[in-house]
């Protein structure tokens, strides 16, 4: 190696060898690495390569580094580790150096890859596009990973950044499991969606100065500053943002240092982008900062033409950088120090990685400076919330599951249960043009006006009722607070003072469709805006001074604004008075019916995994992933793995759907106002049917009590009214005692079918080993 680790970087990289040397003689096992943003992930990982390679020579294996996201994270990750190793393992970077000539890869070789090139597929025929080396000379990508395991060399898979691409985890675990079929699999990131194995202190890391102490949020925005009457919220923080930048620079000119601290902006990836960036150049513009004179950058889409090498050198002319999270994924610049951020419509989250491109220290070391060791923020939210990555659920459902067959025919006979279903609230809860008069009733009473009168006799009376004339929109935006790194690690809110500022133009509808937002009572927002909005402004322009054509919605906006306590009062009433009205004409009341499995179900691709079971009434067996550990439930999946070891006493199970919906069983409990679904129907050999809930030990204890004497009562009364034909049904709760963290198997499963229900913890002689209620079954 050409640089020295840290103590905790030697630490990290100690530990991880371990697990290698544990499961270098197994198959497919998986290390996750945490490790904080700035703390030299990729540095210590390519130290770890380097030392398998020099401990290992009688192995035979080589590395595929698999990069995340639609930038150039790949490249940089190959530019980073060739550095740091010198050429020795050989790096090579696919799109560069693998053609149709490459037949394999090498022992010890370093190959860098995209995913998302990687994971494409045909979205008619679901093939795989093979987008590298597309059939050159012969040769694919996929074609070189079979021929490297067929000449004997294992593949050490490395997932850089592996939280990013929630929307293809599914796709990348199925290319991973089927094409790569790694020997050794490392997960990396600062906040990974399963379990860690080897983590890195964040307290370490500040400790060698390898990441700045703290975030200091919207510092000198306080009820102090005397603001001119035309500065809105965006010229506000960009010229704190400067203001900063210039006290940074003139302390590293002080100490000696070279570095010129840098500027990072970012703008939504979506809407309004466009116009954050006429703001920012005509801001930056009359402080001498512009594209022209290099001092400011642009990136928001791949064609990006500056050198993003070159911008990362201390000294380097750039001092502001605009970019889109969506196409600088990925990057760092270790000299960037200030963040100015903008509101994103309602949007009022950070993810973590966005904070983390201004913690790193510019030379990597601490300046025992207390204005150089920390990080500035400036954003015009009056709050905001920390968080990791977010997923969206793709609801297109492709994949089809079937009753499982014997000799021909469906192995599910009639199971003869009463289901129960009670509509939520949001099948309810859309407002249409109906609302106006609603809308209308409590603006007049409000206002004491009769309905129908006309402005010159209405608005008086508004202006008695406190209405204010005089359009002043304002915004709160947060005062100065501090932030310590440490508290960056997990999920939080930030918050503290506030200060008024006049709004952007380009946030007020933003704030206004908020206020609706805010004042739904249960409403549903996307389906009920449009008639909302469409109730005030026609309530205004009947109530209220004639306004313009051209101006009725951005004067109405304005004027809803700047009294927004009236206008919240109104509008909670009146939606309200209006929900209310739906849930009566709905009839809430739940329903009986009879149930029977269907004999097929549609699933979502990227939503489920398909699960070997021979035993399941479903084939292919699907189970829901975890969005937020991108798996199944570990314990669902134990007690499958049980029931398919039962064949002489399990005939077949059923996994009910976690969807609120008919077509999954219901059990009614809270006196009907709530429908309990159980995890597990299970049909046994002597006709007995079983309905059965795996819980965690411990877990929301009230909730499952409550869930579990529901399925006492409704076992009990089915029983009495059964035909004995159909066979009796048993049930209860289902927990595990014992976990094997190794294997991330439950085993040890208990059940509890009594009538008052006692959590294990409390009293333990209420809960049967599940293997004792089989053979109770063989007996009966």
């Amino acid at each position: 190696m050409k640089y020295r680790l840290k103590d905790y970087q030697r630490r990290a990289v100690d530990n991880l060898k371990k697990h290698f040397d544990a499961y270098f003689n197994l198959n497919g096992k998986t290390i996750v690495f945490k490790a904080p943003t700035g703390s030299g992930k990729t540095f210590m990982v390519s130290a770890l390569m380097e030392e398998l390679v020099l401990d290992n020579e009688d192995k035979d294996f080589c590395f595929l580094w698999a990069s995340i996201g639609k930038g150039e994270l790949q490249i940089q990750s190959y530019e980073a580790v060739k550095s740091y190793l010198g050429g020795n393992p050989k790096c090579s970077l696919i799109d560069n150096e693998f053609f149709g000539s490459r037949q394999y890869i090498r022992k010890n070789e370093i190959v860098f890859v995209n995913w998302e090139k990687l994971v494409d597929k045909d979205s008619a025929t679901g093939a795989w596009k093979n987008n590298i080396m597309k059939d050159q000379e012969g040769m694919s990508f996929i074609d070189v990973l079979e021929e490297t395991r067929r000449r004997g060399t294992k593949i050490i898979l490395i997932v850089d950044e592996s939280h990013i691409g929630a929307g293809i985890q599914t796709r990348i675990r199925e290319f991973k499991d089927t094409i790569v079929i790694p020997h050794i699999t490392l997960e990396m990131s600062a906040t990974p969606l399963s379990e860690p194995d080897v983590i890195v202190d964040t307290e370490a890391v500040i400790a060698e100065g390898m990441i700045k102490e703290g975030i200091i949020v919207n510092e000198g925005i306080d009820d102090t500053l005397i603001l001119e009457d035309d500065i809105d919220s965006e010229i506000l923080v960009l010229q704190k943002g400067y203001e900063k930048r210039e006290e940074l620079l003139r302390e590293y000119e002080r100490i000696g240092s070279p570095v010129k601290p840098l500027v990072l902006i970012q703008i939504p990836n979506k809407d309004h982008g466009e116009e954050k960036i006429i703001v920012i150049k005509d801001f930056l513009r009359g402080k001498g900062i512009t594209e022209k004179n290099g001092k400011l950058k642009i990136w928001v889409d791949k064609g990006a033409s500056f050198d993003k090498r070159k911008i990362k050198d201390l000294d380097d002319e750039t001092e502001y950088l605009v970019f889109k999270v969506a196409v600088a994924t990925g990057w760092d610049c270790p000299r960037a120090q200030i963040l100015v951020k903008f509101r994103d419509g309602n949007s009022e989250t950070f993810e973590i990685q966005t904070i983390g491109r201004i913690l790193r220290t510019a030379e990597a070391k601490s300046y025992e400076n207390q204005l150089l060791d920390n990080a500035y923020l400036f954003t015009n939210l009056s709050r905001f919330t920390i968080t990791k990555e977010s997923y969206n659920p793709n609801s297109i459902k492709t994949e089809m599951s079937y009753f499982r067959t014997k000799f021909g025919r469906p192995v599910y006979t009639t199971i003869n249960l009463i289901s129960y279903y009670k509509s939520r609230a949001d099948d309810y809860n859309s407002a249409d043009s109906s609302f106006y008069s609603y809308f209308e009733k409590e603006f007049c009473s409000y206002f004491g006006i009769e309905e129908g009168e006309y402005s010159i006799v209405s608005v008086p009376k508004m202006i008695g009722k406190g209405l204010k004339t005089k359009i002043n929109v304002n915004q709160s935006v947060l005062s100065e607070i501090h932030e310590s790194t440490l508290m960056l690690n997990e999920e939080k809110n930030v918050y503290g003072e506030t200060i008024d500022v006049k709004i952007s133009d380009t946030d007020i509808s933003f704030a206004y469709y908020n206020l609706i937002r805010e004042n739904l009572n249960g409403l549903a927002y996307v389906r009920s805006k449009s008639a909302i909005n469409g109730a005030i402004v026609e309530t205004l322009t009947k109530y209220y001074y004639p306004i313009p054509r051209t101006e009725k919605v951005m004067t109405v906006q304005k004027l809803v604004l700047s009294n927004q306590e009236i206008f919240s009062t109104i509008l909670s009433r009146a939606t309200q008075k209006f929900r209310e009205k739906l849930i009566e004409d709905a009839g809430k009341t739940g329903i009986y019916y009879n149930y029977e499995i269907s004999s097929s179900r549609a699933y979502t691709r990227d939503n489920n995994k398909v699960i070997d079971s021979e035993l399941s009434l479903y084939q292919p067996l699907r189970l829901p992933i975890n969005q937020s550990n991108g798996d199944v439930n570990r314990l669902e999946l134990s007690f499958i793995n049980y029931l398919n070891t039962r064949k002489d006493v399990v005939e077949w199970f059923w996994k009910n759907g976690d969807e609120h919906m008919k077509e999954n069983f219901g059990i009614s409990y809270n006196n009907g106002m709530s429908t309990f679904q159980p995890d597990f129907i299970v049909k046994f050999v002597d006709g007995t049917i079983g309905i059965f809930d795996t819980k965690p030990v411990g877990d929301r204890v009230e909730d499952t009590r409550v869930k579990a004497e529901a399925l006492y009562k409704f076992i009990k009364d089915t029983n009495t009214n059964r035909p004995k034909n159909l066979g009796k049904l048993i049930g209860g709760i289902v927990i595990s005692k014992k976990y094997d963290s190794i294997t991330r198997t439950y085993k040890d499963f208990r059940v509890n079918t009594q009538e008052n229900y006692v959590e294990y913890d409390v009293d333990s002689s209420d809960w049967l080993l599940f293997e004792t209620l089989l053979k109770n079954i063989n007996n009966d």
